[in-house]
């Protein structure tokens, strides 16, 4: 099941496309937003691309998002197409970072009150890019979907997975109690679930139990290819640049950075096909959700 569409933009001259597939999965739990800069949405809904008009969105301005309901928890499509639904309703995003998260924290605890139901309850990945009509981007993460920028040839990973080495990492914890607990490719925090052991207590220890609190780090600014990579931060697009935002199934299969066999020939569209038609040849086991976005 997939939706696409071709975005023109005036300056910086943007194009993106969407695709999302079930792959070997009974159900597609993943979901996506693209909002283009004359307020075209696309978006699923019961797992096939819905396309509306956005009143009053900014012109020129856009809005990239994936998003992967937890695998193994109820109502994941469910889930997932209502965190799309709230992206439709947020405002083009403010630039203060520290205002940032605290629409994003707010977004989280609207869907944690109307979802949580115990450890089974539903949460999804975000990965979300917001660009303005000078390139300016504003990127938030939660969980382990991704964003890369190809740039001047080269992959860059903008986003780092909330898994619990990634949190060891942060921290230098030395205590290994979270990786034993959690295998190292689970997620350590969702959104609109929470974070598991990832915060501290009053006492300073990290507890390991469920909480409400989602763990967010900040950055003033990103440098694409440095070793820190804030969950939220800015960065700007430059021409040539090529941004690819997807959700885990990507990676899934054999092939340990399928976007490499992204080239510079054809469509968007029949592009980002062979991109995930060919991660689903590699053995992908998990629904794929992508959107390629091109600076020219």
């Amino acid at each position: 099941m997939f939706g696409y569409r071709l975005f023109p933009l005036a300056y910086p001259r943007l194009q993106a496309a969407a695709r999302s597939e079930i792959g070997p999965r009974r159900e597609n739990q993943d979901n996506y937003l693209l909002i283009d800069g004359k307020g075209n949405a696309e978006y699923l809904s019961h797992g096939r691309p819905y396309r509306k008009a956005i009143p009053r969105w900014p012109g020129d301005h856009w809005r990239l998002c994936v998003i992967d309901g937890m695998g193994g928890h109820r109502n994941g499509q469910a889930f997932a197409a209502s965190v799309a639904e709230a992206l439709l309703e947020e405002p083009f995003g403010p630039r203060s970072l520290p205002r940032r998260r605290e629409r994003l924290m707010s977004i989280h605890a609207a869907l944690h009150e109307r979802w949580h139901q115990g450890p089974d309850s539903p949460g999804s990945t975000l990965t979300w890019i917001d660009v303005r009509p000078d390139g300016l981007a504003h990127l938030a993460q939660v969980g382990d979907s991704r964003a890369l920028l190809l740039r001047d040839g080269v992959w860059r990973q903008l986003t780092r997975d909330h898994s619990p080495a990634e949190f060891l990492r942060r921290d230098g914890r030395a205590d290994e109690t979270l990786s034993q607990r959690i295998p190292e490719q689970a997620m350590a925090q969702a959104l609109g679930y929470g974070s598991f052991g990832i915060l501290k207590d009053g006492d300073g220890q990290y507890p390991l139990q469920h909480t409400r609190q989602l763990r967010l780090d900040l950055a003033a600014e990103l440098t694409p290819g440095h070793q820190d990579r804030p969950d939220l931060a800015s960065f700007r697009l430059k021409r040539g640049d090529t941004l690819l935002l997807a959700s885990d199934g990507l990676w899934s299969g054999k092939k340990k950075d399928p976007w490499e066999m992204l080239n510079g020939e054809g469509a968007l569209p029949e592009r980002l096909r062979a991109l995930l038609w060919g991660a689903l040849d590699t053995g992908a086991s998990d629904n794929l959700t992508a959107i390629l976005c091109q600076c020219r």
